[in-house]
């Protein structure tokens, strides 16, 4: 089980920090360009109070990226168009700027002049939203997509060959599925896999990010203890398990004596408990 939540946690994150590495360096540079548009080749060292812009630089570098990660811009999740895109981009400097703001109210030393501030927001805006462009072209997305086992090849599995539309399909990629007990099989044959002995294994070694529970009957095979396991490692379980499932699984690992596990499925349940109660509200 621990080893299946850090491979679950280290998937995909090197491209992850190698693109806010790149992105971090853009902004970086973006304050050296702005403060040498205007004030001139040597504005490093005039720009700010203290006489030193890369502390300045690598503030707003790192509130940026901080910004981005807030805005979901580093998420597999998001389903933005380009246009949505980009004004996540603007959102998150427009958040960099406002820290940039308090940060230079606690420390002087780092301020820099509104006009070489907007033209670095202006500059790393660019800058960012071409370099996605060109990181678009050049990587293979499928790196950035959730993995979807669908579990089911019944009517209720069909329904999700039925997504055509490309805004359907962002952020995923149904990687197999699998014909549950009863179900009258609809998916093609080429994308079917045969029921592995143990689901949550085969889900990690082939690096499944969700599980869509699609069985046209749910009263026959329904495998709770696998779809707890994988959801409790960090695969998310879509349509699959409730309370009374938890509550199912509590025993079972306190005799296991994964007291952790047991833990974490109770917390759950107080989550659901105070939810459903209205202890815990958003507003209206």
């Amino acid at each position: 089980m621990l080893t299946g939540i850090i491979d679950i946690c280290l998937r995909n994150r090197p491209l992850v920090v190698l693109l806010a590495l790149i992105e971090a360096t853009l902004f970086c540079f973006s304050a050296y360009f702005a403060a040498a548009a205007l004030l001139g080749s040597g504005a490093s060292g005039t720009a700010t109070p203290g006489g030193k812009l890369w502390p300045t630089a690598f503030t707003f570098a790192g509130l940026a990226i901080a910004g981005s990660f807030a805005m979901g811009l580093y998420s597999t999740r998001q389903r933005s168009t380009r246009m949505g895109f980009a004004l996540r981009v603007v959102a998150a400097h427009l958040v960099a700027v406002a820290l940039c703001a308090l940060v230079f109210y606690i420390v002087p030393s780092l301020k820099i002049s509104p006009t070489v501030m907007g033209l670095t927001v202006v500059i790393a805006i660019a800058s960012s939203l071409v370099f996605r462009l060109l990181f678009e072209r050049i990587m293979d997305q499928d790196h950035f997509k959730r993995r979807v086992l669908v579990y089911g090849a019944g009517q209720r599995a069909a329904s999700l060959l039925a997504l055509r539309r490309r805004v359907d399909q962002r952020g995923f990629r149904i990687v197999a599925f699998i014909a549950a007990e009863g179900d009258a099989t609809s998916a093609p044959s080429e994308r079917l896999t045969r029921r592995p002995d143990d689901l949550f294994k085969w889900a990690i070694q082939h690096e499944i990010d969700e599980i869509v529970v699609a069985m046209d009957d749910r009263r026959q095979g329904f495998p709770l203890h696998e779809f707890l396991e994988a959801r409790l490692a960090g695969i998310e379980i879509l349509a699959g398990c409730s309370m009374l499932c938890l509550l199912a699984i509590i025993p079972v690992y306190l005799r296991r004596g994964d007291r952790v596990y047991a833990a974490i499925c109770i917390a759950e349940i107080a989550v659901l408990v105070l939810a459903a109660s209205g202890a815990l509200t958003v507003g209206h």
